[in-house]
């Protein structure tokens, strides 16, 4: 079980950026959902908003404005798992003495 573990904390197999830091796939995965429910949202609103030549400014904004604000959600929620990710990363960069402190490995 305790293979499991540090199978689990170890991070080395995601590719690292150029800092160091791990790149987290559900970051990335969150982010590219926020941009496909913002396109789906103003496509949709485009779509249903245009009615015989005339383009209804209410219809548009009843299906873009939510899709904008989940996809701005989603966007938040990548960055929330990203930061922690960053946070994981540096932890365990960090050892501790026996009074302690912490000492830069």
């Amino acid at each position: 079980m305790s293979e499991d573990n540090e199978n689990f904390n170890d991070m080395s197999f995601r590719s690292p950026r150029k800092d160091g830091t791990p790149v987290n796939t559900m970051s990335v995965i969150l982010y590219y959902i926020g941009w496909l429910i913002i396109g789906l949202g103003l496509i949709t609103g485009l779509v249903l908003a245009t009615d015989y030549h005339q383009f209804i400014l209410p219809q548009f904004l009843l299906w873009a404005g939510p899709c904008m604000i989940s996809g701005i959600f989603f966007f938040a929620l990548g960055e929330i798992v990203k930061q922690l990710t960053i946070i994981n990363h540096r932890l365990h960069d960090q050892t501790f003495s026996s009074d302690g402190e912490q000492e830069k490995s």
